[in-house]
């Protein structure tokens, strides 16, 4: 999820049971500020989005200081980390966040890197629902609207993809404080053949998505209880040392875990 500062509003809204082992979430963000160039931090979660923005001419600006032109229509595909926005005097934003496990079933593994138009992925049907979405003011009824739309995509789940979200609750059951190792023993196969078919469903290697759940676990912990210590957070989720915790949540984040607690514009509603 991306976040900014002087962010206005923030809503969320679990899917319908019928759609849940699809969708994670929808939520809606607004953000309006005086200055043109608006930053934000993120963690991620491996849950790629369909996003919706109503306004023209945002910047998406990534870590290695490329900008993309944000359509308004998009997803983001293997973009380097931290994520920052530019865009005139206000950015509204509606997404729906899928369930990690079905990324490879709504993006194809031919996409190409940076900010995808999503008309390159849904045609004019994408262009529909967010013409539908952004003519409504209620959180609700826009809501409804997504519902439908991901209803009549029609998925049908293969027995893989259910196998691989068994293997994510797994991973957040546990906070991501679990192997690879581990789990192949659990599930009674090989390193090799869970590493293939869970990169093959979630378009993230099994390593780098157990480190996501796990960094996003001990920011959550962090940021609920403020005085606690780094180095002890470090400890509580698995590592030997604080420093070996500050260089992965560095390499998968873009930044310290230090500046991202003390950044005012992140956003965790979302986080599991």
């Amino acid at each position: 999820m991306i976040v900014a500062p002087e962010t206005d509003r923030f809503i969320n809204k679990k899917p319908i049971r019928e759609l849940e082992h699809l969708v994670h979430s929808f939520y809606f963000q607004s953000f309006n500020g005086n200055t043109p160039d608006n930053s934000g931090l993120i963690a991620d979660d491996g849950c790629y989005e369909i996003m919706l923005v109503k306004e023209k001419n945002a910047i998406l600006k990534t870590g290695n200081n490329t900008k993309y032109q944000i359509p308004r229509t998009y997803t983001i595909h293997k973009v380097d980390q931290p994520f920052g926005i530019e865009y005139a005097s206000s950015f509204n934003t509606f997404c729906i966040k899928l369930q990690p496990w079905v990324n490879a079933l709504f993006f194809s593994d031919d996409l190409p890197q940076g900010v995808i138009d999503l008309r390159m992925v849904f045609g004019e049907e994408i262009s529909c629902l967010h013409d539908r979405v952004f003519s409504v003011s209620d959180f609700g009824e826009m809501v409804e609207i997504a519902e439908e739309f991901i209803i009549r995509q029609n998925f049908r789940i293969p027995p893989e993809t259910k196998f691989i979200r068994k293997v994510c609750d797994e991973i957040y059951e546990r906070n991501g404080n679990v192997t690879v190792e581990e789990l192949a023993d659990l599930f009674k196969t090989t390193r090799q053949a869970l590493n293939k078919l869970f990169y093959s469903n979630v378009k993230h290697t099994l390593k780098r998505f157990i480190l996501l759940i796990r960094m996003r676990a001990a920011i959550e912990y962090k940021l609920a209880n403020p005085d606690i210590p780094l180095t002890s957070i470090a400890y509580m989720f698995g590592y030997s040392d604080q420093s070996h915790f500050v260089n992965n949540f560095k390499r998968l984040c873009g930044t310290t875990p230090s500046d991202f607690v003390k950044n005012k514009s992140y956003s965790c509603n979302d986080l599991r």
